[in-house]
């Protein structure tokens, strides 16, 4: 696949260089196993690739950027978002549970994944429309910033009722 050749090429990341298409299908079609491109005006700048583990922790497999994106700010928006989206997945669940145990668990959990498949699905167009319009992702990080620290404030506040 050109995309580990193009961003690990100058660092020597030769285990895949002779993989097949097909090679490639099956290993990015593992459950557990996504990878996430970050994109600049249209061109591919980079990607983080997660793989899951056995014990519910997530891994950063690879992680890089083409030559042409090294030193612009991408990388650390790229890790950043790496991070926190292996870090949501084992932990939310049991944070969600902890704090809401009982019969409306399923409802809240499914008013929380509503959520985030709103998010998912305008928050790109959202980070490249700011992009766009002010030349920078740096607006869409203090969004996302404060978003977290409120969804954190109205957790920490909740008060669980009883069963």
């Amino acid at each position: 696949m050109r995309s580990s050749a193009s961003v690990g090429g100058d660092w020597y990341w030769l285990t895949r260089l002779d993989w097949t298409l097909d090679r490639w299908r099956k290993y990015l079609d593992r459950p557990g196993v996504e990878t996430w491109v970050a994109w600049h005006r249209g061109t591919p700048a980079g990607y983080i690739e997660l793989e899951g583990q056995a014990d519910a922790a997530v891994e950063i497999a690879y992680f890089g950027l083409l030559p042409d994106f090294i030193g612009r700010g991408i990388g650390g928006y790229l890790l950043t978002f790496g991070m926190g989206f292996s870090a949501m997945a084992p932990v939310y669940a049991s944070a969600v549970s902890d704090k809401f145990a009982g019969r409306n668990l399923g409802t809240i959990l499914g008013v929380l994944d509503l959520g985030f498949g709103l998010g998912s699905a305008l928050g790109p167009w959202w980070a490249g429309w700011m992009f766009d319009r002010y030349g920078s992702y740096d607006a869409v990080i203090l969004g996302v910033a404060l978003g977290v620290v409120l969804t954190g404030v109205g957790l920490a506040t909740a008060t669980r009722r009883g069963d």
